[in-house]
């Protein structure tokens, strides 16, 4: 029979050691420093589109791959 793991017999199930977690932690780790590299003078994603596609592609592009396409809010934006 299977103990509860909210049961007192059953507690020792949340403690036991997880088999990966020492390279999640060193991929995270690795992670949070590849990000702290990044130029924060660097146009943004929207900037850049924006400059490649011109703002009216870019913003519809978007919006389809967003599947934001025929939200209220896109509506509400082009009438403006």
């Amino acid at each position: 029979m299977e103990e509860a793991a909210d049961g007192l017999d059953g507690m020792h199930v949340t403690t036991a050691p997880e088999p990966g977690r020492g390279r999640a932690h060193a991929r995270l780790l690795a992670d949070i420093a590849f990000l702290g590299g990044l130029d924060p003078e660097r146009p943004s994603a929207t900037q850049r589109l924006d400059e490649e596609l011109g703002p009216e592609l870019a913003r519809r592009l978007v919006s389809a791959l967003t599947g934001r396409a025929g939200s209220r809010r896109q509506r509400e934006v082009e009438a403006a």
